[in-house]
């Protein structure tokens, strides 16, 4: 009699419900859970926030709130009391700290009378802005107050949030072991998401540890700041000048350390990602650079990225490592290869060209920016494509004009350093 060969013969898996296999007696899953215990409530202050210890995290998003109005000529209205015509349109002054104040009148409307209150529609990004009639002639309105406090927080791009009175941005600021790992303005955080092609939401600061884009390499988490041996992570924000702020968010973690395996010997690795941000005056051609310019040490460069005041003027990069030209092309050639391998620059797309006319987008991402060039070693995404280097590292940046230029550094330090 013939042998008949099923699936389970075969050696196929049997379709059966079988119970989810664990390390350890533990779920392998990644964890989505929210910030909480965050110290601060008033505006023009720091607040802080230390992370809850024996974790891995992959990276923290925070969340941003405040009276977060942008205006605009003859704004519509809807009345909340009184008999007017909903024809009332307003021109709002929009305050330093986003919130409306006094408003001119376009457009008076019919059947108004003194103490009628109006709601303030269709703002790009704030929401709940009222305004009190407080002169009519004949029904018509010719003058109006703002109801003090009426606007509400909704999500606020973070560098406003991150703006004190002096309009200097701060730094929300990562810690860990007391050694700043991310120290760069809100802003970079942002841009740097968008180099990635990622835009976040209007309102998120994103400060990602193992990043998204590096997800198919099989050890893409190693980056992730361990904590699981009770290091100490603090991060500091500094909220600015706004009305009613408030931060939430949510953490990226596991409860699993760094390891490498090599000859069956399994160890601990840190192979954290350090930022740091310093200004660069450019003069008009070449200016040469170095590592005492970028107050790294001897660390080794995973990524350094550009920003002129003049958007669009720097023009060449020529970088070399202990005599070994690394680089030497047209910024336009360089970024054309990284954009290759989806880095953004500028390259048109339907959120960059649309954004400034569309407040669905406005409300919906953060203001788009990019950077001007990038030194990136790994534009592959692999992480020991470094700018490795021992006495010698030179970049010359060319510049069309002078100006002045922000220089984003990542670096390896190869631990809390």
């Amino acid at each position: 009699m013939p042998r008949i060969l099923t699936a389970r013969s075969l050696g196929a898996p049997s379709l059966a419900p079988r119970p989810i296999v664990v390390s350890g007696g533990r779920n392998l899953s990644r964890k989505l859970t929210p910030i909480e215990g965050i110290n601060g409530n008033q505006p023009n202050s720091v607040w802080s926030w230390q992370a809850p210890l024996n974790r891995r995290f992959m990276g923290v998003v925070f969340a941003l709130a405040a009276v977060n109005y942008t205006g605009a000529a003859g704004m519509a209205t809807a009345k909340v009391t009184g008999g007017g015509n909903n024809a009332l349109t307003l021109t709002p002054t929009i305050s330093a700290a986003y919130e409306p104040t006094a408003a001119v009148v376009v457009a008076g409307g019919a059947g108004y009378g003194v103490g009628d209150i109006v709601n303030l529609l269709n703002d790009a990004t704030g929401a709940g802005a009222q305004y009190t009639v407080s002169a009519v002639n004949a029904g018509v309105v010719t003058a109006v107050t703002y109801v003090p406090g009426s606007a509400i927080a909704t999500a606020i791009d973070a560098t406003k949030f991150f703006t004190g009175q002096n309009g200097v941005v701060g730094n929300p600021r990562v810690d860990v072991a007391k050694k700043p790992m991310r120290n760069v303005p809100a802003d970079s955080y942002i841009r740097r998401s968008q180099a990635v092609g990622l835009n976040p939401a209007l309102g998120e600061l994103p400060i990602d540890f193992a990043e998204v884009e590096r997800n198919w390499l099989i050890q893409s988490t190693n980056t992730a700041f361990d904590l699981t041996d009770g290091t100490i992570m603090q991060v500091s924000l500094p909220v600015g000048n706004v009305v009613k702020p408030s931060i939430t968010g949510y953490m990226d973690w596991d409860g699993f350390p760094n390891t490498r395996t090599v000859n069956g010997q399994t160890s601990r690795v840190s192979n954290p990602i350090k930022w740091s941000e310093i200004p660069v005056a450019l003069a008009a051609g070449d200016t040469p650079l170095n590592d005492t310019n970028f107050a790294i040490g001897n660390e080794p460069i995973q990524r350094m990225w550009f920003l002129g005041a003049n958007a669009g003027n720097i023009t060449k990069l020529y970088v070399e490592v202990d005599g070994d030209i690394k680089m030497n092309l047209p910024v336009s050639q360089i970024n054309q290869r990284y954009q290759r391998y989806g880095f953004q620059f500028g390259r048109p797309n339907y959120v960059n060209q649309n954004i400034a006319g569309s407040n669905i987008i406005k409300a919906a991402l953060s203001p788009i920016s990019y950077f001007d060039a990038a030194i990136l070693p790994d534009f592959d995404q692999r992480f020991d494509r470094r700018l490795v280097f021992g006495s010698n590292l030179k970049v010359t940046v060319t510049s069309a004009v002078a100006q002045q230029c922000r220089v984003l550094i990542e670096t390896a330090p190869g631990g809390w350093q």
